[in-house]
């Protein structure tokens, strides 16, 4: 399936299109963390952080 299918069937409240959409994007994003902190524990919580944000 592709993102912009996924990322619209967020907004209607999909939990598991949404976990597609974070499975797919999770290394990426503790890896800018990890960039950005230089702490593995921390760049985790960034990256979950983040992804709940977005959920909102």
């Amino acid at each position: 399936m592709d993102e912009v299918s996924l990322v619209k069937r967020c907004q209607q409240g999909d939990l598991d299109a949404f976990g597609i959409l974070v499975e797919h994007y999770r290394v990426k994003a503790v890896r800018t963390a990890y960039l950005l902190t230089g702490r593995m524990d921390i760049a985790e919580d960034v990256a979950h952080e983040a992804f709940v944000q977005c959920y909102r």
